[in-house]
This record gives C-alpha cells, sequence and structure tokens, in this order.
C-alpha cells in the first residue's frame, strides 16, 4: 500500500512546490532505466551484494546521504523510483533500507504539498495506513514545532 501512495504522491506533486516538471527524456532520474552498479569489494575479487548497490545508488540519486531526500524536480522520471522500489522490495523482502527510504520519500512528498499548502488526497492519506489501524483515528498531521512535519509513518522532514 504505502508505494501506491508513493506512486501518486509523486504523481501528483503540485505545481506551488517550485519544483519544475520535467519529461522523462528530459529527467536528471534514470529509474526507468535503473542499472546499480556494484562496486569491487577492496582487496578480493568480489562484488559487493547487489542490495548494497541499489541502496547506495537510490540514496544516491535522491541526494539522501545523511540526510532528507531531495527532489530536484517532478514528473515521470521521479515518479519512476516507485517501479525500482517495486522490483528490489520484491527481492529482498522486509529489508529495513528499503523501508527506510520509501517512508523518507513519503515524508518528503508530503512536506512539499504542506509546503505548497495543498492537502494530499484523502485517498492516497487511506493508502497510507497501516491494515491493523482504524481509519477514524486519523485527524490532521500534528507538528511539534514550526520547522517539523510529521508524517503517518513517523517520518519527519526538516525545513
Amino acid at each position: 500500500m504505502d508505494l501506491l501512495a508513493l506512486r501518486e504522491l509523486l504523481k501528483d506533486l503540485p505545481d506551488k512546490t517550485g519544483l519544475p516538471y520535467v519529461t522523462l527524456s528530459e529527467s536528471v532520474y534514470k529509474f526507468n532505466d535503473f542499472q546499480p552498479q556494484q562496486k569491487h569489494i577492496p582487496g578480493t575479487n568480489e562484488l559487493e551484494p547487489l542490495r548494497d548497490a541499489v541502496i547506495r545508488d537510490i540514496q544516491t540519486a535522491m541526494h539522501m546521504q545523511g540526510s532528507d531526500p531531495e527532489f530536484l524536480e517532478r514528473g515521470p522520471g521521479l515518479v519512476a523510483i516507485v517501479g525500482v522500489l517495486e522490483k528490489y522490495r520484491l527481492l529482498f523482502p522486509n529489508d529495513n533500507d528499503f523501508e527506510y527510504i520509501i517512508d523518507e520519500l513519503i515524508a518528503t512528498a508530503r512536506g512539499y504539498y504542506y509546503d505548497a499548502g495543498e492537502k494530499v488526497s484523502s485517498q492516497t492519506v487511506i493508502d497510507m495506513i497501516p491494515y491493523s489501524r482504524d481509519v477514524k483515528s486519523i485527524g490532521p498531521i500534528q507538528t511539534k514545532d514550526r520547522d517539523r512535519k510529521t508524517c503517518l509513518r513517523g517520518s519527519s522532514r526538516i525545513v
């Protein structure tokens, strides 16, 4: 469900985000042709695990090394990250690093909606709710201070 919600959030990012809309052919993101580059392990003839290469390449593309994801544009190039996450989540199920990336991307996307003064559609919010939660218990996003936006899944984005 969370990848469906992420796809909708990215697909419908508001114009007011200030992010330019870029076509797939002009996108800085190359997720539609994502080929992780496995590095050689120093001192051996072995390559690093595919999982490590995938996570590193996603984090590099999204500028996530030590910080929250950064979106450089809106459009199909950015939305294509969802297909990459779907593919590799199947190969590496229940991986905490993949779940972290997904949660952070959702939190960042929600932050762009918040900053643009736009609401996330109610269907997208429902899709983000884990199956065990009662839909009636979800209220507006609470903030502890003016600079922190807290996502339903517990992630946050500092702006």
